[in-house]
């Protein structure tokens, strides 16, 4: 028993150091300027034990002293906040049209975005990559970021991914299987590098966000060159057996029709509910259409093609909308994704849809909001699993 001990003992020691800096790093970060006193009083320590933990953060280099500010009563309380300048960490986005890189700081703000076209058709994930890493040094430098300082990277890929490996086990839409994009990418750079699903990433990155920032029981559901979900349950992401959780595109929302999906299969929902199937469907009535723009333009001018394909597109949007709130019951769904953003108009006509044909009970059960983040939301998602993970390496380093 004393051996066990001897062995147990500093690491639950460990841990209850880590868990203390955690909690009150947390606290700073949403309070941004409180003092060592306010902390002991809402953490529930005595003061020293929280004046000691938050020289702990100083010496890590997350948390400053801020100027002291007077309560009307005795000395003056000095005020604390983040080192907002600490570290920087990079978010990918790396999809079928677009490659979208930034630079978080630790404060949570965007110091450098960037976008360049995807590589065609080829999407060599080489190229890929040097795609990137050539706008991060362009981005890095304008901005004037210390290459030292930039700690990790987080990157969102559509498909099925294991966040674990950093592997891309398949992504129907970019063509990819079984690539471990998150080894080529450190393997570029040179840092710590996280791979995720994009739509999980965008869930992150929209949840640290007002007016949605800090809720805990979130679905998102993302239209735009595909249909995904992502869903936060009790404050963490909901995965499944293989990171599919939420994988809501490919249920078949019309059977009949059979549209062949990019998947391989038919009667999916992204094969209906995608930013060029709709533009596809739109030219068969109008040859010259091309764009999503020249839809609205003729749906706003009331052409009968027009208002039928809105009509059946919304229609099905509102379908998934009605399965992920019988199946799931959250206190709050986001409508995201490149479709949604770019056609703003869409999120009332769905909703509009929906309560015609939602499960009556569900009345009221969730607030609907539009993506805080819109199209950067799973670059700046993936910039934050990257922060989450460089604190902790940090803090754990700190509390042994």
């Amino acid at each position: 028993v004393k051996n066990v001990i001897c062995k147990t003992a500093p690491q639950d020691q460990s841990t209850i150091k880590y868990n203390n800096m955690k909690m009150i790093l947390d606290i700073i970060r949403d309070s941004r300027e409180v003092s060592r006193s306010e902390i002991a009083r809402m953490t529930g320590m005595s003061p020293t034990s929280a004046t000691r933990i938050v020289g702990s953060l100083e010496e890590c280099g997350l948390v400053r002293d801020m100027a002291a500010v007077s309560n009307g009563v005795g000395r003056k309380a000095v005020m604390l906040d983040v080192e907002a300048n600490a570290f920087y960490c990079i978010g990918l986005d790396i999809s079928e049209t677009n490659l979208k890189l930034c630079i978080l700081n630790f404060g949570g703000q965007i110091v450098a975005r960037g976008a360049a076209p995807a590589p065609g058709d080829s999407f060599q994930p080489e190229e890929v990559v040097e795609i990137f890493y050539r706008m991060y040094q362009r981005l890095a430098a304008q901005a004037k970021i210390p290459m030292e300082k930039v700690a990790a990277i987080g990157a969102g890929a559509v498909g099925t991914v294991d966040s674990k490996t950093g592997e891309v086990i398949f992504g129907d839409l970019i063509r990819w299987s079984h690539v471990p994009i998150g080894q080529m990418i450190e393997a570029r750079f040179g840092l710590p590098t996280y791979v995720d699903n994009d739509v999980k990433c965008a869930i992150i990155g929209d949840c640290s966000t007002p007016p949605i920032k800090g809720a805990d029981d979130v679905v998102l559901l993302s239209f735009g060159c595909g249909v995904g979900g992502a869903v936060i349950h009790r404050g963490r992401l909901v995965r499944g057996s293989i990171n599919s959780a939420g994988e809501i595109g490919h249920t078949i929302v019309d059977y009949t029709d059979g549209r062949l999906c990019s998947c391989g299969r038919r009667g999916c929902a992204a094969a209906y509910l995608t930013k060029d199937q709709i533009i596809q469907q739109a030219a068969k009535s109008c040859p010259g259409i091309s764009s999503l723009e020249d839809i609205m333009t003729a749906w706003e001018r009331r052409e009968p093609w027009a208002e039928a394909l809105l009509d059946r597109i919304s229609t099905y949007m509102a379908i998934t909308v009605s399965n992920a709130a019988c199946f799931l019951n959250p206190r709050n769904m986001i409508l995201g994704g490149k479709l949604m953003n770019e056609s703003p108009f869409l999120f009332d006509l769905v909703l509009e849809k929906y309560s015609a044909m939602m499960y009556p009970p569900l009345r009221g059960a969730t607030t609907f909001i539009r993506s805080p983040l819109g199209t950067d939301a799973t670059c700046v998602g993936g910039a934050m699993i990257a922060v989450e993970k460089h604190v902790y390496k940090v803090m754990r380093s700190a509390s042994e």
